[in-house]
């Protein structure tokens, strides 16, 4: 009987060093103070060009949480070898009581391989780490070229000229 009682304290013991050792990482969706929308993320993007997403977070508690977000695992090797770049607007900042979207920007390089990336994107503040799993489908560029075009006149009134900024980009590959 002492046996199958010391065989239940380890076995009760391994659990709660396990549970203690995961730590505050919560898969997105709702956690305690914060809630993500949508809880997992799919980006689909042609190689050499950029792609945006949005991430709603919403603050449930009644006092602004300091966040930040950033991209890991299976993502930073593309991003170390500058095939890949994910970016974040904002990166960092104080979550308002009624929430905030976060602009996710994902960028390949025409020599990115097409493919099917996954990895996540952590949220996280002192306490609590929270992951949205994501997913990046990189398709291949069918175009030669592609162009970007920015206003740089808010505001245009009779007779004024439009000021715009234009990217030219080449996109042949020399396959």
């Amino acid at each position: 009987m002492f046996f199958g009682y010391m065989k239940t304290c380890a076995v009760t013991v391994a659990f709660i060093l396990m549970v203690l050792s995961l730590g505050n990482t919560i898969e997105a969706g709702y956690v305690e103070n914060v809630s993500v929308i949508p809880d997992e993320l799919t980006v689909t993007v042609y190689q050499g060009r950029f792609q945006d997403a949005t991430l709603t977070i919403k603050n449930l508690t009644n006092s602004p949480l300091d966040l930040t977000v950033e991209a890991s695992n299976g993502f930073l090797v593309w991003i170390d070898r500058g095939l890949m770049s994910i970016t974040f607007s904002p990166d960092s900042f104080v979550l308002p009581a009624n929430g905030t979207e976060v602009v996710v920007t994902v960028t390949t390089d025409v020599l990115m391989p097409a493919g099917t990336y996954t990895g996540k994107i952590t949220i996280s503040d002192n306490t609590t780490e929270i992951i949205v799993p994501t997913t990046i489908e990189v398709l291949p560029s069918s175009t030669l070229f592609d162009v970007r075009i920015k206003a740089l006149t808010k505001v245009l009134y009779p007779s004024q000229t439009l000021e715009v900024e234009m990217d030219l980009m080449n996109l042949y590959s020399g396959r």
